[in-house]
């Protein structure tokens, strides 16, 4: 017989092996770990831009990402048949399935999806609202109203409310299209009419530059509400 002599170490500090610096994974607790970086870093595939995982010794530190300084892809899939559910790159992230958020509306800790700027879905169905503008106003009264800053071609939930109680009847509510080229188009009336005319109107000036509020009994300084609703 002979004997093969092998080497598992470049030093005694240096080892050629995976080292397993976590339990043997005999029970529930007592997991594996195999020994990264000492920021917790392990390379798989090519020491110079393959998969990066990181373990990080520092909390909330974790990452998964390819070794390429810039232009990689990162495609992660449930299986063999379905292997780029979401791929990953510099530019964008693309969902190649449906993505389903699970919980219940409007509780946010049970999974609806929530985002500080504006989201857009494309598709054959068309585009969805092109972020969610709130903005209020406040007017003397009767004449033109003010456009808020940053109004985005789209239908908006327009309202007038009067300052002080008794004013409900004469809060001119409605769906109002303000176009791509700066102008708004629609009309909406107060509950209470005198002599035919109602006692409080909002709608475009001539030309449609901005909102005017109008009628026979226009209550005086109140709020004008903007509330998108949908492109």
């Amino acid at each position: 017989m002979s004997l093969l002599t092998s080497t598992n170490a470049g030093s005694a500090s240096v080892s050629y092996f995976i080292e397993n610096i976590g339990g043997p994974g005999s029970g529930v607790g007592d997991a594996p770990c195999i020994k990264g970086s000492t920021l917790g870093t392990v390379l798989v595939g090519d020491p110079a831009n393959g998969l990066r995982l990181r373990g990080d010794t520092v909390a909330n530190a974790n990452l998964i990402l390819g070794g390429q300084a810039a232009g990689g892809s990162l495609t992660i899939g449930n299986s063999v048949a379905s292997q780029n559910n979401i791929v990953l790159t510099d530019a964008a992230t693309t969902v190649n399935t449906p993505l389903t958020i699970a919980g219940g509306f409007g509780v946010v800790a049970s999974g609806d999806l929530s985002t500080a700027g504006n989201l857009v879905f494309t598709g054959n169905t068309g585009k969805a609202i092109s972020g969610y503008y709130t903005a209020n106003v406040a007017v003397a009264g009767a004449g033109a109203v003010p456009n808020p800053a940053g109004l985005t071609a789209g239908v908006y939930f327009v309202v007038y409310v009067g300052n002080g109680a008794g004013n409900e009847n004469a809060q001119p509510s409605g769906v109002f299209y303000w176009n791509a080229l700066g102008g708004w188009n629609g009309n909406a009336v107060s509950f209470n009419f005198t002599a035919g005319a109602p006692n409080c109107a909002l709608g475009p000036v001539a030309g449609g530059a901005t909102l005017n509020i109008g009628g026979a009994g226009v209550p005086g300084a109140g709020t004008v509400y903007f509330r998108k609703i949908m492109n």
